[in-house]
C-alpha cells in the first residue's frame, strides 16, 4: 500500500495550455478583390480553428458569370494594425451561373487576432481534354 501512496503522491508538473489571443476581434472587415465574376456575402464569413490546429474559413459566394466557372479563393488575414497574420486558400470547381456556393478555405492558424480579411477571387481555366496517343 505504501507503493500506491508514493505513486499517487507524485509531484510531476504537467504543462499548462498555452494562452492565446482571441481568433477575431468582433466581426472582421471583409474586402473582395480579383477578376472572378462572383461576389462574397460578407455576413457569411466565419473563422474557426479545427482540432488539428488548422484555420478553417467558410464563406458563401454567388456567381454572376454567364458560364460555369472554376473559382480559386486566396485570403489574406490582417490584425488591427494592418499587418498580415495569416493566409488561407481554397475554391470551387464548375460553379454554375447564378448559383451560391459554400466555400471552405484552410491555412495555418494566424499569428494574431483577425481584424480584417481580403479575399482574392480568380477564375481558373478549365483544362482542355486532349486525346492520348495509342500504341500502333
Amino acid at each position: 500500500m505504501a507503493v500506491l501512496l508514493a505513486a499517487c503522491g507524485s509531484s510531476e508538473q504537467l504543462p499548462e495550455a498555452v494562452s492565446s489571443s482571441p481568433l477575431t476581434s468582433g466581426t472582421p472587415t471583409v474586402k473582395q478583390t480579383g477578376s472572378a465574376d462572383a461576389t462574397i456575402d460578407p455576413s457569411s464569413v466565419t473563422y474557426k480553428i479545427d482540432n488539428a490546429g488548422i484555420l478553417v474559413v467558410k464563406l458563401k459566394l454567388t456567381s454572376a458569370s454567364a458560364d460555369p466557372q472554376t473559382i480559386a479563393v486566396r485570403g489574406s488575414l490582417y490584425n488591427a494594425s494592418g499587418v498580415i497574420i495569416g493566409d488561407v486558400s481554397g475554391g470551387a470547381v464548375m460553379v454554375d451561373p447564378g448559383s451560391t456556393q459554400d466555400i471552405e478555405l484552410t491555412g495555418n492558424a494566424p499569428s494574431g487576432t483577425i481584424a480584417s480579411a481580403t479575399f482574392e477571387l480568380t477564375t481558373q481555366a478549365a483544362p482542355t481534354p486532349t486525346s492520348t496517343p495509342t500504341a500502333a
